[in-house]
């Protein structure tokens, strides 16, 4: 695997596992966090720098909130993300990933403690499909003092 495609592969299963982990605990999706920042935006700009008052602002603020997570074209859950993500991905394990497949088939949907486990072997497989370095590549080159500095010999 080529050292591109290597880094590109991690970034992936980062990704992956990010969209998991933030499944797992719950966190808030990523459309209702754009959703708040767009409402807390319109809050700011309603009340403060307009000077429409408090009942305003608060108004403005939980209306954009709202029509914000209805219209904005981001995924609504986690599992979405994992979903697109794990769509878009190529793995390196495709027998880990055929039985990821078959799991989440028999389960309905995604099982997390599945998601985890596919992720290790997954990463695994990467690693060792890193390239190894020839024993003694350019050792004397790398040992070698290219600073331009010279100490005089006495």
């Amino acid at each position: 695997m080529q050292k591109d495609n290597l880094y590109a592969k991690r970034r992936q299963l980062s990704a992956i596992k990010n969209a998991v982990v933030s499944l797992n605990y719950g966190r808030m999706s990523p459309c209702a966090g754009a959703a708040i920042i767009a409402g807390m935006a319109a809050a700011v700009v309603a009340g403060p720098a307009l000077q429409l008052g408090l009942t305003v602002a608060f108004g403005t603020g939980v209306a954009t909130t709202v029509l914000s997570y209805v219209f904005f074209k981001f995924p609504k859950s986690w599992a979405e993300v994992v979903d697109k993500r794990l769509a878009d991905y190529e793995p390196v394990d495709h027998a880990a990933y055929a039985l990821l497949h078959e799991r989440t088939k028999a389960y309905g949907g995604l099982e997390l403690r599945a998601m985890f486990e596919w992720l290790d072997s997954e990463n695994t497989a990467v690693k060792s499909s890193t390239p190894v370095r020839p024993v003694g590549t350019g050792k004397r080159f790398i040992s070698k003092d290219v600073s331009g500095i010279r100490e005089p010999k006495e």
